[in-house]
């Protein structure tokens, strides 16, 4: 905007390295070239940055150290471009050292707000030396009267086809279906940033629209607004990947969609760990339905899998199998190793024995077919929902239709142990039958039906037998003296069946006697309900000290908890419990974009940028339905 009484001639430039900020930038190799495009809106220009990117093969632990890992060489790029809204100038430096003061680009630019572009025909093209970094500048000169104002848009688009595997399987990500760089080695970034001018408008309005359903429904607490879609930040923020094998001799259950992947979090380095995506699922099933089903259909495949592998459980130092058929897996694998081809990841317990996974697998699945209506999904998944059933049932030892826990942490609270029936995966267990039922009936399986709801029904007694205490669920049913403690995710699977339109695990009238409890003790009890619910807390208002687990606030369970009074019309209640998690990561300790899995009664946190906050969809699910 031009403030003074005469015109002004005004002159932006942006700047940008090859390379990534790595020790690669200075091997030497790199090119920068100007580019030229047509298209809808005129004549675009900018700089095309390829880059010599180097990546070494992770060791395999079952192969001797050799010390002649194989390096790839695989293609990176970036692109830079501007266009003036109206008339204006573009002009282009293709190459200068980015490792000096950047005195002599200074000089040219402020100089009359251009770019000298004559000693393009020496430079445009040119290979960086070993040693030294090298970048490029892209500047819009226009003219302004006084009083009024211009823009000029700039582009930057980075394009890397194909990813590799720690142990150097390829894939390409999913954009090569539209921009062919691989086959150009790696020409996809100009055309992006031509599109990214020519497009950028419509694709903002769009944004705004698809936001402005839930923005502008003043009946929801703005800052219940504001942090619904900030936690979808994770999503692409979390390593995530959505590729295609690009040479494997093998089939993906889902050709179209391929691969989608996100890592549990920045400090635990698993994809899709599956006991805590069942809290993130809801952001993914409510907004990119073919995503969900397409991971869904991956942990099918990798349950119905039977690996011959082992490996030491840190928890207890034996040996034991890394993945049996008819378990879920835990993860789909870490980026180190070889994801959807070596599955669990997780070395901490011996996964296989989880009793959380299978049942969250059932209810997951049963759900993303009553939000779609694809019953070629339920199809193809059934196989592992039937054995995922049966293998759940070897852990009913004594008949009653309960599975019991195995005294040691056998679900996604990994430090928190249980011992005989349990709130929580006894829940999860009765609601899962539930839904194995009704896909059973999807899929004509009238006598699998029929026996998953006589256990339905066998276990339910047995579960309020064992553990209702008349006011809530014991967490277990042991003989341990915390094992009356209030734990406020014991509804899990009660949530999970009412979020689904299943049959209540139960009462409406016991559920909000639960809820209610969890809202009195484990929220406002622990700092007046500013940090959102406290994993457990004893009856006498103190928090379980069994474990680390068991004294920290969980920030998607606090949310999920959330979702489940929603579910029973607690609508004062969720928003209240809720807001104490929004409270902590945005007004008291700055964990925005980052909000960590827990923190404790301090604030301390841990496993910063996490997976399971997107749980804040299940309020939203809850909410439209």
């Amino acid at each position: 905007e031009n403030i003074s009484s005469t015109p002004l001639t005004v002159g932006l430039m942006f700047t940008f390295q090859n390379g990534m900020g790595l020790p690669n930038d200075r091997e030497g190799g790199h090119t920068n070239q100007r580019f030229h495009r047509a298209s809808p809106i005129g004549p675009l220009t900018g700089v095309h940055l390829r880059h010599t990117y180097h990546q070494k093969q992770t060791l395999d632990p079952n192969t001797p150290d050799t010390g002649k890992r194989e390096t790839y060489t695989d293609p990176l790029s970036f692109a830079i471009a501007a266009r003036p809204i109206g008339p204006g100038l573009v002009t282009c430096r293709t190459h200068f050292r980015t490792d000096t003061n950047g005195a002599g680009l200074w000089r040219d630019f402020s100089a009359d707000g251009c770019l000298d572009d004559s000693r393009e025909r020496t430079e445009n093209g040119k290979r960086s030396k070993p040693g030294e970094t090298t970048g490029a500048a892209i500047a819009v000169t226009i003219q302004i009267d006084p009083g009024q104002s211009r823009e000029a848009s700039f582009a930057l688009a980075w394009d890397m086809p194909r990813i590799r595997s720690g142990y150097g399987s390829p894939y390409l990500r999913h954009y090569t279906r539209f921009y062919c760089s691989l086959d150009q080695e790696g020409d996809g970034a100009p055309q992006m940033a031509c599109d990214i001018l020519c497009h950028a408008d419509e694709w903002e309005t769009g944004v705004i629209r698809w936001q402005d359903f839930i923005l502008k429904d003043e009946s929801l607490p703005a800052w219940y607004r504001q942090a619904l879609f900030n936690e979808l930040y994770y999503l692409v923020d979390g390593g995530t990947i959505w590729a295609h094998p690009e040479d494997y001799p093998r089939s993906i259950p889902d050709p179209e969609i391929g691969h989608f992947g996100y890592l549990e979090g920045q400090d635990y380095r698993m994809y899709n760990t599956y006991d805590v995506h069942f809290y993130a699922s809801f952001a993914l099933i409510r907004l990119w339905p073919k995503l969900e089903l397409a991971l869904q259909r991956d942990i099918a495949a990798a349950t119905l899998a039977d690996y011959p592998d082992t490996f030491q459980e840190m928890y207890t130092g034996k040996q034991v199998p890394r993945k049996q058929r008819g378990a879920v897996p835990h993860d789909m694998g870490w980026p180190d190793e070889d994801p959807w081809v070596k599955v669990n990841g997780y070395y901490f317990h011996n996964v296989n024995d989880w009793k959380d996974l299978n049942s969250k697998f059932v209810l997951q699945i049963y759900r993303d077919f009553v939000a779609t209506g694809d019953i070629s999904f339920v199809h193809d998944t059934w196989p592992a929902v039937e054995a995922a059933i049966t293998r759940l049932l070897r852990f009913d030892q004594d008949g009653d239709g309960l599975i019991e826990n195995g005294g040691f942490p056998d679900q996604t609270y990994d430090l928190w142990p249980a011992t005989g029936p349990s709130a929580y995966t006894g829940g999860l267990w009765l609601a899962g039958l539930q839904a194995a039922a009704c896909l059973a009936d999807l899929v004509g399986k009238r006598q699998n039906a029929l026996e998953y709801r006589r256990l339905f029904k066998k276990g339910q007694k047995a579960y309020e037998a064992c553990l209702w205490n008349g006011r809530y669920f014991n967490y277990d049913a042991s003989n341990s003296r915390r094992h009356d403690s209030i734990m406020a995710d014991q509804l899990a699977g009660h949530w999970y069946a009412r979020a689904s339109g299943l049959p209540p695990v139960i009462s409406p009238t016991r559920a909000r006697s639960v809820l209610s409890t969890i809202y009195d003790w484990n929220v406002l009890r622990f700092n007046e309900g500013r940090m959102g619910a406290v994993n457990g807390m004893r009856p006498d208002g103190q928090p379980d000290t069994t474990c680390l687990q068991s004294q920290e606030v969980w920030t998607g369970t606090t949310y999920a908890l959330a979702a489940a009074m929603l579910e029973e019309g607690m609508r004062e209640t969720a928003f209240a419990t809720a807001w104490g998690i929004y409270h902590t990561t945005y007004e008291d300790s700055g964990y925005w974009f980052q909000t960590p899995e827990a923190w404790d009664a301090l604030g301390n946190y841990r496993a910063i940028a996490y997976m399971r906050p997107l749980a804040i969809w299940a309020m939203q699910w809850a909410l439209d339905r």
